[in-house]
């Protein structure tokens, strides 16, 4: 049975195979149960022409464990784990155009929206919902700039090239 014991990101999908041998049932059910489920529901798979049993979960948002069975055969007892990425929590933008426009800085919060002149200064202070290893703002140009990361906070400066 296939993945086994995974940790995922919520909201993605997961694919679980069962491999079948022997003189296998043309269906199986697949039995899941999360956090807020009293009770495993079960889900009736069809056995494929590769001797496999497929079930696609989509939009995972809870962890959960799930095994398959019927009244004849059970697989083990596998757990998925979700985790949530973080999430912008607080963000502040400092906009500095450059001299030459002879317009004042502005300081924009929680609104990541920018259109600027070349030239523009841009300083960027944001909040995590969780702490932080790293912290990269990739742009439209495929330009990468790594932040300065303290637990939950990130500090970082980007210089517009292009209009």
């Amino acid at each position: 049975m296939l993945p086994g014991n995974l940790e995922i990101k919520k909201n993605e999908d997961l694919d679980i195979k069962i491999l079948a041998s022997g003189n296998p049932p043309k269906t199986i059910d697949v039995f899941t149960k999360d956090l807020f489920q009293s009770e495993f529901t079960s889900q009736n798979v069809i056995l494929d022409s590769n001797n496999t049993y497929q079930l696609r979960l989509r939009n995972i948002k809870n962890s959960f464990s799930y095994f398959a069975g019927n009244d004849r055969v059970k697989t083990d007892t596998y757990q998925i784990n979700v985790t949530s990425p973080p999430q912008i929590s607080g963000l502040t933008i400092e906009i500095i155009p450059p001299n030459y426009s002879r317009l004042p800085k502005v300081i924009q919060n929680d609104n990541g929206n920018l259109n600027v002149l070349k030239g523009t200064k841009i300083n960027f202070d944001l909040t995590s919902s969780k702490l932080l290893s790293k912290a990269t703002i990739i742009t439209s140009d495929s330009t990468n700039k790594e932040f300065e990361v303290t637990k939950n906070s990130a500090k970082g400066s980007l210089l517009i090239k292009k209009n």
